[in-house]
């Protein structure tokens, strides 16, 4: 499939998730209740109070990063291929941005379960633990990867100098169309 057809339709598909999410009924007690203890807190309800929208948001979160890569793809296509050995870059890539989101909404269904075990990973909630040291780093390997195969991926050495000599022939012109101009 043609990466403008693709990035296309997973717009058409966010779109309608964002449509069929408006068509869910709230539910009484999905912003949470009143603290008993301090009156400006609000806290969870049921757990239950997900059921309905989590599978949607897991979809719509995943979907978004589909798009985030399909975008890039789009931008490093070169005469309508992308560069060797970037297809897999984007596919791993995407595989682990798409695992660690998998694992990150997975631990938070689990962690507002009632009775569940409600440990600390490096003194943060385990699902939030996974967007800090998971959902966070993951963008910046396609940072890293884009920086180390810039030249091979993005713009070459002969395309830049193609471009320096196309820029001086044009700046030459200008300067005759101006002499003449005056003459």
């Amino acid at each position: 499939m043609r990466i403008p057809v693709a990035i296309f339709a997973i717009l058409v598909v966010l779109c309608a998730v964002v449509l069929v999410l408006w068509t869910i009924d709230e539910r009484p007690d999905s912003r949470g209740a009143d603290h008993p203890v301090h009156e400006t807190m609000r806290q969870g309800g049921s757990s239950e109070r997900h059921d309905a929208v989590l599978p949607w948001g897991f979809l719509y979160g995943l979907l978004s990063i589909v798009l985030f890569v399909a975008v890039m793809a789009l931008g490093l296509r070169r005469r309508g291929r992308l560069p060797a050995g970037s297809r897999r870059a984007l596919w791993s890539g995407l595989a682990l941005y798409a695992l660690t989101f998998m694992l990150l909404v997975l631990s938070y269904r689990g962690y507002v379960e009632p009775g569940a075990d409600h440990a600390l990973f490096g003194s943060f909630p385990r699902p939030s633990a996974w967007m800090l040291y998971g959902i966070w780093p993951v963008p910046l390997l396609f940072a890293l990867l884009y920086m180390w195969n810039f030249d091979r991926w993005v713009i070459s050495e002969d395309e830049v100098a193609e471009f320096e000599r196309l820029a001086a022939e044009s700046k030459r012109q200008r300067g005759r169309d101006d002499a003449e101009g005056e003459g």
